[in-house]
């Protein structure tokens, strides 16, 4: 708890961002209004919003250090976690400060530290039913914090699923096979697939609207605008094209054979 009080006026990542920045974002698009549910979970995709437009990923002290400034702004109190990676072994294990690994909880709810692609709430494979303990704030000046343990929640088979469907034609040289294969994923397997399903998706174009954020071109003068609509547009055609390319890739080696006409539709991102 000492760590993450000192920090909270500490810049962090390659884009500096501050508890302060955060909450005078927050504050700009009117969040006072929001529900505490709201509050929470916009707060925590503005967190991941910030993250986007980095090389790196924010450490996890770093992370709770943000998400624990920004929550405490409306008076809501949230608990320090900490386990280990379960590759990695037990807390009495760990040799260096950097394999701890740092969480929030509200509730029956966990925050883990945002990827590009994760949602609040999500698990962490690595973390998935491990031990952990939550530590509290220190009652006084010099008491120690308050440690307590329990167990990371767990998952079962049926919430980490991966469905194929397969359509296949024969054309009428008996030459060429057509496969559609449709694809859905839920839990562990959705985060170990996604990366690779959601490359050269323009989702980040949008990922304001995970926190309700402003549109970033509202309040651009018109040659702006233009500059960003065409640096827009030339980003979403490199994509359409790198994707075919990147599924391509993926495929030719689980088929084991080469693969033409490669056409990827994202149906729903989740």
């Amino acid at each position: 708890w000492d760590d993450i009080e000192k920090q909270k006026k500490i810049f962090f990542g390659e884009n500096n961002i501050t508890v302060s920045g955060l909450l005078a974002i927050l504050r700009g698009i009117d969040a006072k209004k929001w529900s505490e549910d709201e509050y929470i979970n916009r707060s925590w995709y503005l967190i991941r919003n910030r993250v986007l437009y980095q090389r790196s990923y924010l450490s996890d002290k770093e992370f709770v250090c943000l998400f624990n400034g920004v929550l405490e702004d409306k008076k809501i109190k949230p608990e320090l976690v900490i386990s280990v990676s379960n590759q990695t072994g037990k807390l009495n294990d760990i040799l260096f400060d950097s394999e701890i690994r740092y969480m929030m909880k509200l509730g029956n709810k966990f925050y883990f530290n945002p990827s590009d692609y994760s949602n609040p709430g999500e698990l962490v494979e690595s973390l998935a039913g491990n031990d952990a303990y939550i530590v509290s704030e220190p009652s006084g000046r010099n008491a120690p914090p308050g440690i307590k343990a329990i167990k990371l929640p767990d998952t079962k088979a049926t919430d980490n699923m991966q469905v194929e469907e397969f359509d296949t034609e024969l054309d009428v040289s008996m030459e060429k096979l057509s496969v559609t294969r449709t694809s859905a994923y839920t839990g562990i397997y959705k985060a170990k697939n996604t990366r690779d399903l959601l490359s050269y998706h323009p989702f980040i174009f949008n990922d304001y609207q995970y926190y309700n954020g402003e549109d970033p071109t509202a309040k651009m003068k018109q040659k702006e605008l233009e500059r960003y609509e065409t640096n827009v547009a030339a980003a979403k055609d490199e994509f359409k094209k790198k994707r075919p390319e990147l599924s391509k890739e993926n495929l030719q080696p689980e088929y084991q054979q080469k693969v033409n006409d490669v056409k990827f539709t994202l149906i729903n991102d989740g």
